[in-house]
């Protein structure tokens, strides 16, 4: 079980990390803009529409991870460490799906005016934060080893 949580824990931090390190940047400033050429307000909805369905899969494995750690065995103030991390980890998912991920949504359809205002400017690099915050979160979970109780 605890191969299996790694690896989800792994798969989603690395594609976080490709989200926003390679993704976003080919959408947004595409090398080529001949072939893709497409507005600020476009490019932002495909990322809202990857976005979305990343979420889903964000908060799947974070539950999954505060189960892991609820029931892992391992020293006691470790356990709590991991168990509050883990916690932290579906806490800030959440906000990022429900509130940060909806609201962007809601003003993308709005239209393209309503995201050039300040509003839409200050949710999204809200959102951005809060997205950099749970990959951090997530890599301080992967990279404390466990040690069992004995």
């Amino acid at each position: 079980m605890y191969k299996l949580y790694l690896f989800l824990l792994a798969g989603v931090i690395c594609v976080s990390l490709f989200a926003g390190i390679i993704v976003a940047p080919c959408i947004f400033y595409p090398a080529n803009q001949e072939l893709l050429n497409l507005s600020k307000f476009q490019s932002g909805l495909i990322m809202s529409g990857i976005f979305i369905k990343y979420a889903y899969v964000l908060i799947a494995i974070s539950v999954f991870s505060l189960f892991f750690e609820i029931f892992n065995k391992c020293s006691f103030k470790l356990k709590i460490f991991r168990i509050i991390l883990s916690l932290l980890v579906l806490i800030a998912a959440l906000i990022f799906n429900f509130y940060y991920n909806a609201n962007i949504i809601n003003m993308q359809k709005m239209g393209e005016i309503v995201t050039n205002s300040t509003e839409f400017i200050k949710i999204h690099k809200e959102s951005e934060l809060c997205f950099k915050i749970i990959v951090i979160m997530q890599l301080c979970l992967f990279f404390t080893k466990i040690r069992s109780s004995k």
